[in-house]
């Protein structure tokens, strides 16, 4: 890809004033165009032979750089709701600075692999029609998704408050968080609370945080040595009204741990009538037989605690 430059300005699409035609009205042309999936608001980078993973909401933002499939630009938001996503309290920087250091080791390994990437629908033709830009995102209060709190101790997600964060692959902006190895031989568990990647399927609560749930319990699958059992996922409304809780559980065991482990996956998931996807999401990961140590009780409180703040 040629130097950075910024996006000429190109003929509107009559079904969206002053926006950007499709590439089939346009010749094909690179450039920032409607999300074909009708992501309210948002543009996808077309490269001149397919939709790439690249969003942005300003249509003349310069194009991507080559490295075009591994960071976004800031996704999804307006800059209303890009000050609203300021994390209050204590999230990334010295979350990032700290697991840095951290020896990784037992469970805290899993936690901090990536969970399983979920393949995208099929984007079809480029669309012609483009939606207006109407999403509102009021609602986001600068203390957190949904107004929540992030989990507290003994998650590391103190420090200064910071900017929302893209969280690949399925976090498109957010906070997230994971407890210290101090302990990795017996549990742990992470979150990850934000908008959702619009490369993730769902539709409604149910469908997105089944796919989320999924795509986190597969990372565990992925790192077990054996699968022990899994149980069917349990879906009920969740404490926000209008959300949807997904619960995956299973039996483990990991290479190198001694015992058998008890994963879990809770989603809480939301979709708004604008499309704004929202999760909360942690995983926990705990020996079978310390399910009532005082330790692992002090992880299930702050993420209950997170949770029930989200109403």
């Amino acid at each position: 890809m040629s130097t950075p430059y910024r996006q000429p300005a190109r003929a509107a699409d009559p079904t969206g004033p002053g926006t950007p035609a499709s590439p089939a009205r346009d010749g094909g042309n690179v450039g920032w165009y409607h999300d074909p999936r009708g992501l309210t608001g948002t543009y996808r980078w077309w490269d001149g032979a397919e939709w790439t993973d690249w969003l942005t909401t300003e249509p003349e933002s310069p194009p991507p750089g080559p490295a075009r499939r591994t960071v976004r630009p800031d996704p999804l938001l307006g800059p209303r709701a890009r000050r609203a996503l300021i994390v209050g309290g204590a999230v990334l920087a010295a979350l990032v600075i700290g697991l840095a250091v951290l020896t990784v080791r037992g469970v805290q390994a899993v936690l901090n692999q990536p969970p399983a990437a979920v393949a995208p629908a099929d984007l079809g033709v480029p669309r012609i029609d483009a939606p207006e830009v109407v999403a509102d995102y009021s609602e986001i209060s600068i203390h957190g998704i949904w107004g929540a709190s992030l989990p507290s101790f003994p998650f590391n997600s103190e420090g200064d408050s910071t900017k929302a964060r893209p969280i690949p692959p399925l976090i498109a902006s957010g906070a997230s968080g994971i407890t210290s190895s101090d302990s990795a031989d017996k549990y742990g568990g992470s979150f990850q609370v934000g908008l959702v990647d619009p490369s993730v399927p769902g539709d409604d609560g149910e469908e997105l945080g089944r796919a989320v749930a999924a795509a986190r319990h597969q990372r565990t699958v992925d790192a077990a040595e054996r699968v022990v059992s899994t149980a069917e996922p349990v879906v009920r409304p969740g404490q926000r009204a209008g959300s949807t809780l997904v619960e995956q559980r299973a039996v483990m065991r990991f290479a190198g741990i001694e015992g058998e482990f008890e994963t879990a996956q809770i989603v809480q998931a939301e979709v708004w009538p604008d499309g704004t996807r929202i999760v909360w999401t942690a995983t926990t990961i705990v020996r079978t037989d310390l399910t009532e140590d005082p330790g692992f009780l002090e992880i299930r409180t702050a993420l209950d605690e997170s949770l029930a703040s989200t109403r």
